[in-house]
């Protein structure tokens, strides 16, 4: 059997990212369901192997992935890390973390990859080393040329697909446009259907307090969300809305709804991390292939200490597991 190559990249090298990905890949490599193949600089495999379960793992160094071997980690140098780690946001950080992401998306576009698993970034180290990128989500929509990109956040009770990404509060009035929706709607039907979810209910979380109350609290729902809805329904699909945000979350994670349109990054993120700080996945939607992450940052404040849980990086690579074998079964 061919087992699908999964790419794990470290993230910030001064967050938790290098703990929590050997971790979850020496926690799930016996089950024997994929190859793990992990981007970093190798100058840090001396700083995670201090764990007495990562240190029972055969590294097997890589040039690249023909030499990719089961039942071990197979490690591919991405870039040189000197001096001491730094636990928190700086350049060298950023550029070593940006390296081995432009490594995995290189793999990955060459289907060397099934799927990325992505540690956390630091969007300040990212800053400092002079790349102006908000988050993963942007950076990988650039580096695959990808039109139509969203973030999305999975737990088994609460899914949720988001209309805008990073951006400030005050602008996200202005960045719900019915081609926004129109993008997260595609995108969300594509997640859904790779995930086996077939006619799925969706739901889509109002802007303003009560829906606006019929254009009390503004016009958004009236002049954009619900001719939006209206549109796609339509054409044969079951979406649901504008629905006030404060009950919808609820009614969604009782099962209401298989999927809720979250309009802005807190509205959708507050209630996922609530009910699954340590297993929910961000996933993105879009891409020519799978990325999954954890859904939490870098947590510099408790790196390499041995505090760091390794759940949500798990649940990422259940998840990515997830969608490269339906993928695969219906390509």
């Amino acid at each position: 059997m061919n087992l699908p190559k999964i790419g794990f990249t470290l993230g910030d090298p001064g967050g938790v990212g290098p703990e929590i990905v050997f971790d979850a890949i020496v926690k799930n490599l016996s089950n024997n369901q994929f190859i793990s193949v992990v981007y970093g600089p190798k100058s840090l495999l001396d700083n995670v192997l201090w764990s007495p379960l990562v240190s029972l793992m055969r590294i097997n160094l890589c040039k690249d992935l023909t030499y990719a071997q089961e039942g071990c980690i197979n490690f591919v140098d991405c870039g040189e890390y000197k001096g001491e780690i730094v636990r928190n946001a700086c350049a060298k950080n950023g550029q070593i973390s940006f390296e081995c992401i432009l490594k995995a998306v290189s793999d990955a576009k060459a289907t060397l990859l099934e799927a990325i698993v992505t540690g956390p970034i630091c969007k300040e180290s990212f800053l400092l080393a002079g790349l102006d990128f908000t988050g993963h989500t942007t950076l990988l929509k650039g580096l695959t040329e990808s039109e139509n990109v969203s973030m999305g956040f999975y737990t088994e009770r609460l899914k949720t697909v988001l209309a805008t990404v990073h951006i400030p509060l005050s602008e996200v009035p202005k960045a719900i446009t019915q081609t926004c929706l129109d993008n997260a709607f595609e995108n969300c039907l594509n997640f859904s259907s790779n995930l086996n979810i077939k006619d799925p209910v969706i739901a889509v979380a109002a802007l303003n307090p009560h829906a606006s109350e019929k254009g009390m609290f503004g016009h958004e729902e009236r002049t954009i969300i619900k001719p939006t809805i209206v549109k796609w329904n339509n054409n044969g699909h079951r979406i649901f809305g504008p629905i006030p945000a404060d009950t919808l979350y609820h009614r969604a994670y009782k099962g209401e709804f298989d999927f809720v349109i979250s309009l802005y990054h807190d509205q959708g993120l507050i209630p996922i991390k609530l009910l699954n700080f340590h297993d929910a996945v961000n996933v993105t939607l879009g891409l020519p292939f799978i990325r999954t992450s954890p859904d939490h940052g870098t947590a510099f404040d408790i790196s390499y200490q041995g505090k760091a849980n390794s759940g949500s990086l798990q649940a990422a690579l259940k998840l990515a597991l997830k969608l490269s074998n339906v993928v695969c079964h219906t390509s």
